[in-house]
């Protein structure tokens, strides 16, 4: 697999942005070049998302004090999250060309545990962000978040390819 599928697969992971470079073989060394390119514009990427909820939610300043430590406390655990997917996407994209049976198991497993951890913060958080707001506004934020995370996952699905069985 060659360096910018790997680069826009784990950019696109983490910030929902394309990069187009010339084809080069890809070492590990590389993959984690771009793993660490990701994780230093984590903080720009949630500036903008907290940037975004501020200016979509009236909070008054009672609100502000008790919402944002929740918020902030979720999307650390959402943090914690998107490094896994990173790895299995960086997983997938070495094995996705001649991916055998056993390793689409473990990957679809992998995946699905980190679908249901996503849900399970997000349940936990709902819960934590109404007792710090009322119900319409923690759904607003939800409502938000939400579409922030489609968008990004539409950005990244239409950059991985299709897995490629071993009998094919």
């Amino acid at each position: 697999m060659s360096l910018p599928l790997i680069r826009n697969l784990l950019i696109a992971t983490s910030l929902g942005l394309v990069c187009t470079l010339m084809p080069v073989p890809a070492a590990a060394e590389e993959v984690q070049l771009v793993v660490d390119e990701i994780e230093q514009s984590r903080a720009t990427n949630e500036a903008k998302r907290q940037a975004t909820i501020a200016a979509n939610v009236n909070f008054t300043t009672e609100e502000m004090g008790k919402f944002w430590p929740a918020y902030w406390e979720y999307r650390s655990a959402v943090g914690e999250v998107e490094k896994q997917y990173i790895k299995l996407v960086a997983e997938y994209a070495r094995t996705y060309q001649s991916m055998s049976d056993s390793e689409a198991k473990k990957l679809t497993e992998t995946w699905l545990n980190q679908e249901l951890e996503r849900y399970n913060l997000k349940k936990t958080y709902v819960a934590k962000f109404q007792t710090a707001l009322p119900a319409a506004k923690a759904l607003r934020v939800m409502q938000i978040e939400n579409k922030l995370d489609v968008m990004l996952a539409a950005s990244i699905q239409k950059q991985i390819p299709l897995v490629t069985p071993k009998d094919q």
